[in-house]
């Protein structure tokens, strides 16, 4: 990530200007007071499309301010690790297989690891087997019609996205991933792709403060139960991934787009108006590569926006695309809440695989986040 970017990520940018009535979360709030101490203990709700982070910011937060990762997280994300991998593995081959035009054949070798791949079940793998489908996969990745598949091969589902993340990870550490001992460290843990597919609870710390970040999955099956997971909450923090700009899912529709419609809709509900609002733009670390050869414009509602000029430096290309999607997502919920006078949004950039620059965001967040919810009690007099 550039230093740019990081220390964006380390403000705290608040939206809403002062037209809207919004108040910002005061600069040096301090402790938070016994006021918010004395109640129930307190519940922030992650909120936030399918894909764009969420997960890996809850294992950072878990390992910086709650209980660390439970083995057998570690264990339930490792049987999905050797999975990704070998989905990926047995696409690229088949992706190989049916190339017409290939120049180089997949070779004899090759295919029996691919035959000896597909009978494999991750759930009951141990034992030596774990080792002898290691070699297997690498077997086949090590092939030269293979490593020309893994130049081509595009994902066409979120699924399939997943997988390829999780296996792009690792592709250089098969040799440690398959073998009977292994088991994520943390580091690993933040790099594995696995979709939430219910409501998750994680009790955490700061600064004196316990209370529990609550995750909902975010894929569309999910989302009917996100105005319910509203109840108990005293704020909440959405998740954009701001690498979306360029991705569509499998009905063409770009991700984006599809994140501030889904924000917008939130924001008109009655059970959420009165929650103080935290937006995390992820992945600044990938929209800052991406635009090296993917210019904004690739988004519709960024179609009339210029790429980088001959003259302009880098860093101010990289923070006048890095504004102007904030801005997208700022004036959307303006549009929406602009009668509530008292409503509070800020919002952060950052990148979820840096633990220390997700530590550091996220300390800032919930400093804000705590004296947003006490002025908000205070409001109320209680």
């Amino acid at each position: 990530m550039s230093s740019n970017s990081t220390t964006e990520a380390a403000s705290a940018r608040q939206s809403m200007g002062s037209n809207t009535g919004a108040k910002r979360p005061s600069k040096n709030p301090g402790k938070p007071k016994s006021k918010v101490k004395s109640k129930s203990k307190m519940a922030m709700l992650l909120l936030g499309p399918a894909g764009v982070g969420k997960t890996t910011i809850i294992r950072q937060m878990s390992v910086s301010m709650g209980d660390g990762l439970s083995d057998e997280l570690k264990q339930e994300a490792k049987v999905a690790l050797w999975n990704c991998i070998i989905k990926k593995t047995l696409h690229l081959a088949e992706d190989a297989m049916n190339d017409s035009e290939a120049t180089v054949q997949v070779g004899d070798d090759t295919l029996d690891a691919v035959d000896g791949l597909q009978d494999v079940n991750v759930k009951h793998l141990n034992g030596k087997d774990v080792d002898n489908v290691g070699q297997m996969v690498i077997k086949i990745w090590e092939d030269a019609a293979i490593q020309a598949s893994l130049k081509s091969i595009r994902s066409l589902t979120f699924e399939d996205d997943l997988v390829y993340q999780s296996a792009a990870m690792f592709q250089h550490e098969f040799d440690r991933i398959f073998t009977e001992s292994y088991m994520p460290t943390d580091e690993d843990m933040f790099k594995i792709r696995s979709p939430t597919t219910n409501i998750t609870s994680t009790a955490l710390r700061f600064k004196g403060e316990e209370f529990t970040l609550r995750d909902v999955g975010g894929q569309i099956q999910h989302q009917d139960m996100w105005m319910t997971a509203f109840k108990g909450c005293q704020a909440v923090l959405f998740i954009i991934s701001l690498d979306d700009y360029h991705r569509n899912d499998g009905n063409g529709r770009n991700r984006l787009m599809e994140s501030r419609e889904l924000l917008l809709t939130i924001c008109k509900s009655p059970d959420f108006l009165h929650l103080p609002l935290v937006l995390i733009f992820n992945k600044a670390d990938l929209f800052n590569q991406r635009l090296n050869d993917k210019p904004l414009s690739q988004c519709s509602a960024f179609e009339t926006v210029a790429g980088k000029g001959d003259a302009e430096p880098v860093e101010d290309y990289k923070k006048r695309s890095l504004d102007t999607v904030t801005d997208f997502f700022v004036q959307g919920i303006k549009s929406v809440v602009k009668s509530e006078q008292n409503y509070s949004v800020g919002y952060y950039t950052t990148c979820a695989t840096d633990s220390h620059l997700i530590s550091s965001v996220m300390e800032t967040v919930f400093t804000s986040m705590f004296s947003l919810v006490e002025s908000k009690l205070n409001s109320f007099s209680l």
